[in-house]
């Protein structure tokens, strides 16, 4: 005979796990104790910390980028001023 779904539990009961109101770690999902806040785990807490450090590196990298590619323009327009305008000599 096939189970009822009352005898399963209430609906709230079923989806505790995936609406609990409890926070999970950023890296492994895991459950917190005590005054922790975003890692679980100083292994988690590493991890994080790896993770921020590799955001912040490449968002420095595209900054860098950035500006390269700013100061490429600008020579390029500079030279290309110095090609069309006569020389001037200051004797």
């Amino acid at each position: 005979m096939p189970e009822s779904p009352s005898s399963k539990g209430s609906l709230a009961e079923r989806s505790a796990v995936v609406a609990s109101l409890e926070r999970a770690s950023r890296v492994c999902g895991g459950g917190f104790e005590g005054r922790k806040r975003e890692a679980c785990s100083d292994r988690c807490r590493a991890a994080l910390s790896q993770r921020r450090q590799t955001e912040a590196r490449a968002k420095r990298d595209r900054e860098n980028r950035a500006t390269l590619e700013a100061i490429g323009w600008l020579a390029r327009v500079a030279l290309a001023r110095m090609d069309t305008q006569p020389e001037t000599r200051l004797d």
